[in-house]
């Protein structure tokens, strides 16, 4: 009899928990069962979820930056400057139909005159009167779209963007622009125009070393030595270093310039050291591509230390660094 209700009693164990795990799968399948309403539900979330994130995210980046409007003068509506350390960035964008124009500079107290913002003002200005809609180019563009229909639409580009170098020993900035210029064919050119800045107002190269008594041609040889050592496969072909430097059109006294092979009345060798930025350990020139080094360099940069630069610096600038 004992064993009888023990068996009744797991028979009952058992139809209970079948019962359990029943209404359980039953509750469980009700949740994934598809209905018009879950239908709906999804459509509404995948429509709005993507832009209430873009929402929240533009908002966020509204809380990083600052606004500025930029004069009418450039041809710019609004400008958002992003906010950095030690300025803030001026941006501007404006594109049409043929061309794209985007430009970066820094508004920096230490450039009391303004000569970054009148540099890539007049950028900007010049680019849009040689690029505007019925001018030369833009009208020579549409006769070649018009005689070949296949040729891909080629949209004119100037950027404008700067990279920045301190020491703050001597509490000076420096401020590299590439300036990219694209008007067609596979490789455009990228131009560099540097500023730098002390508590006093900009400094200029002939502040730092001296280019007087041919100083500025030992210093362009020097540059020549040391460039290949630096970076031996960005001056692969040495002829077009010593061309772009100015020392290929030397005579064989290696001081007098050849006017007739370079085909000029003089050469200023300190043009070669104009772009420049002064860093902790010395002076990191700066050139321009195609300017000392084949387009695939882009834009090369020898540098010297202030050991190297003993015999060249100004007697004001050796006093600042020994300080």
């Amino acid at each position: 009899m004992g064993v009888k209700c023990n068996r009744l009693r797991v028979v009952r164990w058992y139809n209970l928990i079948m019962d359990n795990n029943i209404n359980k799968e039953s509750n469980f399948a009700r949740l994934n069962q598809v209905t018009v309403f879950s239908k709906y539900f999804a459509l509404f979330l995948f429509g709005t979820l993507p832009f209430i994130g873009g929402y929240i995210g533009y908002n966020y980046a509204l809380c990083q930056m600052d606004t500025v409007v930029v004069p009418d003068d450039v041809g710019s509506k609004v400008i958002v400057a992003e906010q950095n350390v030690s300025a803030v960035d001026i941006v501007f964008a404006e594109e049409t139909d043929f061309y794209l124009i985007t430009t970066r500079y820094p508004d920096t107290s230490l450039d009391t005159k303004g000569v970054m913002a009148s540099y890539v003002r007049g950028l900007i200005s010049q680019k849009q009167t040689e690029w505007q809609m019925g001018g030369e180019m833009q009208l020579a563009e549409a006769k070649a779209t018009e005689d070949f229909p296949d040729r891909p639409k080629i949209t004119y580009v100037l950027d404008v963007r700067y990279s920045s170098s301190t020491n703050e020993d001597l509490g000076t900035v420096s401020y590299v622009f590439s300036v990219s210029e694209m008007t067609g064919g596979a490789s455009g050119n990228v131009l560099i125009t540097t500023f730098t800045f002390d508590k006093n107002g900009r400094v200029a190269i002939e502040d730092v070393v001296d280019l007087i008594d041919g100083k500025d041609l030992s210093l362009t040889k020097l540059l020549a030595q040391v460039g290949p050592k630096q970076t031996p496969d960005a001056f692969l072909s040495l002829d077009q270093l010593f061309s772009g430097l100015g020392l290929a059109y030397l005579k064989a006294d290696g001081i007098t310039l050849d006017k007739e092979a370079c085909n000029c009345d003089g050469y200023f060798f300190g043009s070669n050291v104009q772009n420049f930025s002064i860093t902790d350990t010395g002076l990191t020139f700066i050139f321009s591509k195609y300017a000392i080094a084949p387009g695939a360099v882009m834009t090369p940069e020898i540098s010297l230390t202030w050991v190297e630069l003993v015999p060249y610096l100004t007697a004001e600038f050796a006093a600042k660094l020994a300080n």
